[in-house]
């Protein structure tokens, strides 16, 4: 858990937009080296998409609504969650000239659920820190999901804080387009520092 204003964890009731492009693709969060060499995008037998994960936490009396491009934002929704990151790659097929950025799809919902308003935790699948275009100043939340694989169960037990948050960066993540590798002690500022991670909830749950 990079950033949280409060928003985490979810309770069950409220009414949740699910979008963005690795929503629900067990494939994506598998990564490579899933099924083939570049890995695959979409179902993987006996997985667990994030979205089926939110699904299973938001109880009887909630109602999630799955919009990838996030079109349905303006339906009176308490939160979205934007699940955006990468597609699968392995070894040098994933090789990128400069820092590693969301794909145009992924901004695009983003900026729209920036410009609604609406309270929004942005979970982020990927192998290695990407560029988020300057999320952070206006989302509620930032989670590295990284590549979680098959059970999107987990992501779900987070958000809704059936599990507590731990995990630590193990390099810094830089901020918006910065697209040098910044490393400990080598005097450039990260958005978020070696270490760096969220480990208990606001209200002390």
């Amino acid at each position: 858990m990079l950033a949280n204003d409060g928003v985490l964890p979810l309770s069950e009731g409220l009414r949740v937009l699910v979008t963005g492009s690795n929503a629900d693709d067990v494939g994506a969060q598998s990564g490579g080296w899933t099924i083939e060499w570049q890995g695959v995008t979409g179902p993987i037998p006996g997985g667990t998409s994030i979205l089926a994960g939110i699904e299973e936490e938001i109880g009887d009396t909630g109602r999630i609504v799955h919009s990838p491009d996030a079109a349905l934002v303006d339906q009176g929704f308490d939160v979205a969650i934007a699940v955006v990151g990468e597609k699968p790659y392995a070894e040098y097929e994933g090789d990128v000239g400069t820092s590693p950025t969301l794909t145009g799809d992924d901004a695009a919902v983003l900026e729209r659920l920036r410009a609604s308003g609406v309270a929004t935790v942005v979970v982020v699948v990927s192998g290695r820190p990407l560029d988020l275009g300057g999320v952070e100043t206006w989302a509620s939340a930032v989670v590295a999901a990284w590549l979680p694989g098959s059970e999107g169960d987990g992501v779900g037990d987070v958000l809704f804080g059936n599990v507590e948050p731990r995990g630590r960066l193990p390099m810094s993540w830089p901020g918006e387009g910065n697209t040098q590798p910044l490393n400990d002690g080598d005097g450039q500022v990260p958005l978020w520092p070696v270490g760096h991670g969220i480990t208990s909830w606001p209200n002390g749950s």
